[in-house]
């Protein structure tokens, strides 16, 4: 079910409660402003056929969000600012892929959701226990770190 704005809906409002903290002239502004008429309810109708169940966030929310976010993630590309953390990252994000779809995990192994579910965490468990256990985690009775 399509989720609608209320015309009248003044109070929770976040363009009525925060309105003097956005610049003027700016793209949000802009967004706040002309949301309605950018994103009417009517080009998303499609989208939610069933009319019944809960209703969804309204379309032109999501829109609006949608294009906010695209906007940040240009001016965050533009101005290098995450640069630095994506290449700190991305080396052990890709390691730890490579690790889950090593010795024939690129498919799953069973039939069923839930079992494969509980392949795949265990295998994730496995190896981020290896991975500590490297990093130097022993077992003596208890878990302790090893400081070398």
């Amino acid at each position: 079910m399509q989720g609608l704005n209320d015309p009248n809906r003044e109070l929770l409002d976040a363009s009525t409660l925060c309105r003097q903290l956005v610049p003027k002239g700016s793209v949000e502004m802009f967004l706040a402003d002309h949301r309605h008429e950018l994103f009417p309810d009517e080009m998303f109708e499609d989208l939610f056929p069933s009319k019944r169940g809960r209703p969804s966030i309204p379309a032109d929310t999501v829109a609006s969000v949608m294009v906010l976010q695209a906007l940040e993630s240009r001016r965050a590309w533009r101005d290098g600012g995450f640069i630095s953390d994506y290449q700190k990252h991305r080396p052990m994000v890709e390691r730890s892929i490579a690790w889950l779809v090593r010795d024939h995990y690129r498919r799953v192994r069973f039939r069923g959701v839930a079992k494969n579910q509980l392949g795949l965490s265990t295998r994730v468990a496995a190896i981020n226990l290896r991975r500590l256990i490297n990093l130097g985690l022993a077992y003596d009775g208890r878990w302790v770190v090893r400081t070398t």
